[in-house]
């Protein structure tokens, strides 16, 4: 009996008891925003890092000069929304990995592949109610415009 019992636990431990944390773990939501911290110079299209450091050039980043404009970087749709603030939320919608786009007759991003829209704070507006965009924070100095992780 005691062999029996003893073959039992280690048959829960090693076998069933991996497959539930797999299981809970699967069926955790984790959320999409990465850590981020990086500077686009307005005058220039130049992408630096948090301490300075040269990373990369947006060539179209004259498109944030007008309201609507937007650029992509780092998996990051950048833009120039309505009201003249700039915002930056996740390029990619989570259901079905499409760029989204600004729209500005809208006021929203707007998923090409399924014509989900979505708010500047990442809520789905029309659509089915299941997804969303990682949003980031931005603030403007300058010619400098920063884009973080909150």
């Amino acid at each position: 009996m005691k062999m029996k019992k003893s073959w039992s636990v280690r048959f829960i431990l090693f076998a069933i008891l991996p497959m539930l944390i797999m299981l809970f773990n699967a069926c955790e939501q984790k959320d999409a925003v990465g850590g981020n911290d990086f500077y686009i110079d307005l005058a220039t299209g130049n992408v630096t890092d948090q301490f300075g450091a040269y990373q990369s050039n947006i060539p179209d980043y004259t498109n944030l000069y007008l309201t609507g404009g937007y650029v992509y970087i780092y998996g990051i749709i950048v833009f120039k929304a309505l009201d003249q603030s700039f915002y930056a939320l996740s390029q990619y919608h989570s259901l079905d990995g499409c760029s989204v786009e600004y729209q500005v007759a809208y006021d929203e991003l707007v998923c090409p592949c399924d014509e989900f829209h979505f708010n500047k704070y990442g809520q789905e507006t029309i659509g089915n109610g299941t997804s969303y965009l990682a949003v980031y924070g931005t603030s403007l100095s300058n010619n400098l415009l920063h884009v973080y992780t909150p």
